[in-house]
């Protein structure tokens, strides 16, 4: 509130001039968009700023500046399967900006379709399942500066080849090769 002397003044009395306006709000109303959008209020000083003798109908100016605050960026990042990479079809979220103190919501966690991947020895493709380690940030966040969402790949192949099983008859020591069908369930 810019403050109003009451006064009147006589010719070469002394006027005292107020201290330097203050503000706590930390906002501004953006006149385009209606949001309010963070920042500094400064005050730029009266003038004149000291105390004077009047000569003359005077007026004392000071002013107000705002200076937006900066904007941070929120990027999204995968961790690379060591050994097989990551899927073809990733698709990273885009990176966002807002202000230091707004919160966001975190992307969904990323989905593939592939079931292959290049093995590094022989550069064939190999079947198997993408599984996404999920964002290290979960929900709604709070962004203070410049964030970092981080999730990772892994890569498990399908194992193939033959399976041997063996049955010692108990107290024999000999072994006896058994041609019996086997059923392998993997838990999803």
């Amino acid at each position: 509130v810019t403050p109003i002397d009451p006064n009147q003044y006589g010719y070469k009395e002394k006027v005292e001039v107020e201290d330097d306006l203050t503000s706590t709000q930390k906002y501004a109303k953006d006149p385009t968009t209606g949001e309010q959008t963070p920042g500094t209020w400064t005050f730029t000083p009266w003038n004149p700023g000291e105390d004077f003798e009047i000569t003359e109908n005077t007026t004392i100016r000071g002013g107000w500046t705002f200076t937006p605050a900066g904007k941070v960026k929120v990027t999204y990042v995968t961790d690379e399967d060591p050994v097989y990479g990551k899927p073809d079809d990733e698709v990273l979220p885009e990176p966002e900006e807002c202000y230091p103190g707004d919160s966001i919501t975190v992307k969904p966690n990323l989905t593939t379709t592939q079931g292959t991947a290049k093995d590094p020895q022989t550069g064939k493709k190999i079947q198997g399942t993408w599984v996404f380690t999920p964002w290290d940030h979960q929900g709604t966040i709070k962004v203070t500066g410049n964030t970092e969402i981080r999730g990772a790949w892994s890569f498990i192949p399908v194992k193939t080849g033959a399976l041997k099983i063996t049955k010692t008859v108990e107290g024999s020591g000999a072994e006896k090769d058994l041609n019996l069908p086997v059923f392998l369930i993997f838990p999803r």
